[in-house]
């Protein structure tokens, strides 16, 4: 999916709107003014924004872990390589995001979870949903996985990704740490890096 018209707004401004809360401001109430700045900035999307940086990358070398990485659209191995990251919203209020890792894309869907999964965080990924906890924990944010699904088929816990993922503000900008192995299988993908605001993006066609 592609992002048609990028609209750059003026963060500043964005967060001192009272009439409007982001997906994760909703999902911590009043633990998200414990997180850092750079991680509340990145996350007050209520406008289409980039953000700009570098990561670095490392498969899994198993088999397996290639074939999954594939259908997942995790990104490749590699040292240095740039990133751009475009934050949109559909009418449903649902967050798109549009990983760009040097040419390669990576493209999920993030929104609230309704019913028992009303305060988790749901991401979707093609047929599958994962379901996770947002918690703030020493200035990080950590998501934990809770349920996850195929075809709207719930799935066993015990069987789920194994994922290891928080975001924290150091040498004031945003950085990420994604790591996520599957039983019997290891290591799939970990990326790591840091993110920031492009004041300079233009038109995605």
């Amino acid at each position: 999916m592609q992002i048609n018209k990028l609209n750059q707004c003026d963060i500043g401004d964005s967060l001192n709107q009272p009439h409007h809360q982001p997906l994760y401001q909703r999902l911590l109430g009043d633990a998200w003014h414990s997180l850092p700045p750079k991680l509340q900035q990145l996350h007050q999307i209520d406008c289409d924004k980039r953000f700009v940086g570098e990561a670095s990358v490392q498969q899994g070398h198993h088999f397996l872990a290639t074939l999954i990485a594939r259908v997942f659209s995790f990104p490749q191995t590699a040292k240095r390589v740039p990133v751009i990251v475009d934050f949109s919203l559909d009418e449903h209020g649902h967050e798109h995001w549009q990983r760009h890792f040097g040419d390669h894309l990576m493209y999920t869907i993030q929104y609230q979870g309704q019913g028992k999964q009303q305060w988790l965080l749901v991401e979707r990924f093609g047929y599958f949903r994962f379901a996770m906890a947002v918690v703030v924990k020493e200035q990080q944010l950590h998501l934990v996985m809770r349920q996850w699904s195929c075809f709207g088929i719930k799935l066993p816990l015990f069987l789920a990704p194994k994922i290891k993922a928080y975001e924290y503000q150091q040498d004031d900008k945003f950085h990420f740490h994604v790591e996520i192995s599957l039983f019997l299988i290891g290591l799939l993908v970990m990326y790591t890096g840091f993110l920031t605001p492009d004041t300079e993006a233009i038109p995605v066609n």
